[in-house]
């Protein structure tokens, strides 16, 4: 799989956990939604949806691989309050946020425990560290030994420029994609201002020199782009 798309994926798994962090009362919001979500899976059944002989668990369990049980209305409505859906409707961001959304509802309505504590759900795929590759190298006949060396260094300097450019690509050595996260959520969820963001020590916890609400923007608006989320005005 391309980079780009595994650097998409940990980026939205940061921002869909940045929300439970910074913008608690979203969650809350949305565990409003548990009851209608029993309410709607009970009535389906009711209909005829499902085997007779399921469980509430084993109903669950289907609706969380095939959505088209499920009254997205509600969801829909959870997204736009918060922010979380674009003004041309649902696109792959909007999907993959509604998902999660209804894999922690699925969660919390089996155990009062996990909607008291907000267990989440998020779904990422975790890219494994690629291996470095050494080049190999011939020497070749009649090559002076300074000159293949100063061949190899090159061509060893290059590989590893390569290696670190892709490692960051998937954000390993991208720390700052939590922070960008939590941003985001702030500026896009929370509904802050740039400099409330700016002047939060909260959301820039350690941070040797406050950020610049220019920069800020500058590094928000480039991870909503990963995602990708358009942000609001």
């Amino acid at each position: 799989m391309d980079n780009q798309f595994l650097t998409q994926d940990v980026a939205r798994g940061y921002f869909w956990e940045a929300i439970r962090k910074v913008c608690p009362e979203a969650f809350d919001d949305l565990a409003g939604l548990v009851e209608h979500y029993r309410d709607h899976l009970l009535s389906r059944a009711e209909q005829g949806a499902f085997d007779d002989e399921w469980t509430l668990d084993q109903i669950k369990d289907v609706v969380c691989v095939d959505h088209a049980y499920i009254d997205e209305t509600p969801l829909v409505d959870w997204l736009r309050r918060w922010n979380l859906l674009g003004e041309s409707g649902m696109e792959p961001v909007h999907q993959w946020l509604a998902w999660q959304a209804i894999n922690c509802l699925a969660i919390w309505v089996n155990d009062p425990r996990d909607l008291a504590s907000k267990r989440l759900f998020v779904t990422t795929m975790t890219p494994s560290i690629p291996i470095f590759q050494i080049p190999e190298l011939v020497i070749e006949e009649a090559e002076p030994w300074n000159k293949f060396t100063k061949r190899a260094e090159k061509t060893f300097t290059k590989t590893l420029k390569r290696y670190k450019n892709a490692i960051k690509d998937i954000g390993y050595l991208k720390q700052d994609l939590r922070r960008d996260a939590r941003w985001l959520v702030a500026f896009q969820v929370k509904s802050l201002s740039w400099k409330k963001v700016a002047d939060s020590e909260e959301l820039n916890p350690g941070s040797p020199e406050p950020f610049g609400y220019d920069s800020i923007r500058k590094a928000t608006t480039n991870f909503a782009r990963i995602l990708p989320l358009k942000l609001r005005k």
